[in-house]
C-alpha cells in the first residue's frame, strides 16, 4: 500500500512538473513569437523613419534648389525681350547699317510664340551691301547686340568693290 501510495503521489509529482514544463514550453514559444513580431514590427518602423528622415532631408534640399532656380528663372525671363519689343529690333537694325555705311532691306517674316519649354522667335530676312570690312563689322555688332539672333543662312556675291548679301535668320523672345 505503501508503494502503491508512493507511485501515486510520484506519479501525481510527475504528472504536475510536466504539465508545468509544458505550460511553460507552451508560453516561452508565444513569449518568443510575441517578441520575433514585435522586433519585425520595430525594424520596419526603423527603416520607415529612416526614410522619412531621407525623404525630409532631400524635400530641404529641393526647397533650398527650387529658390535658386527661380532667381535664375526670373533672370533668365528677363534676358529674352517680350515679343512686343522686338518691334525695335528693325530700328537698332538699321542703325548699325548706317553706322557701318551699309545698305539694308529688312523684312520681318512668321513669328512663333514662346510656350513652357521654348522661347518664342520672330523669323526675318535681310539684303545688305556695302563694302567688305563694313559688311563683316555689322555683322559683328549684330552678334554682340543685345538681342538673341540666329543667322540660318548669309549669302555674299561680289560685285566689284561692293558685297552684297541676303541673310535670314530669327531673333527670340520670351
Amino acid at each position: 500500500m505503501v508503494r502503491n501510495e508512493f507511485k501515486r503521489k510520484f506519479l501525481i509529482n510527475l504528472g504536475v512538473s510536466l504539465s508545468v514544463i509544458l505550460i511553460l514550453i507552451i508560453v516561452n514559444f508565444l513569449v518568443n513569437s510575441d517578441i520575433t513580431s514585435r522586433v519585425v514590427a520595430i525594424q520596419k518602423l526603423k527603416q520607415e523613419v529612416a526614410f522619412r528622415t531621407q525623404a525630409i532631408e532631400s524635400l530641404v534640399v529641393l526647397k533650398e534648389e527650387s529658390q535658386k532656380a527661380e532667381r535664375n528663372s526670373d533672370l533668365l525671363k528677363n534676358i529674352l525681350p517680350t515679343s512686343d519689343a522686338l518691334i525695335n529690333f528693325r530700328r537698332e537694325i538699321n542703325l548699325l547699317a548706317a553706322q557701318n555705311k551699309i545698305d539694308l532691306g529688312f523684312t520681318f517674316g512668321v513669328d512663333s510664340p514662346a510656350t513652357d519649354v521654348q522661347p518664342g522667335f520672330i523669323n526675318f530676312q535681310m539684303t545688305p551691301s556695302g563694302q567688305l570690312q563694313n559688311f563683316i563689322n555689322f555683322l559683328k555688332n549684330i552678334e554682340q547686340g543685345a538681342y538673341f539672333v540666329e543667322l540660318n543662312s548669309l549669302d555674299i556675291n561680289r560685285t566689284g568693290k561692293t558685297f552684297a548679301g541676303a541673310i535670314t535668320g530669327r531673333i527670340f523672345s520670351r
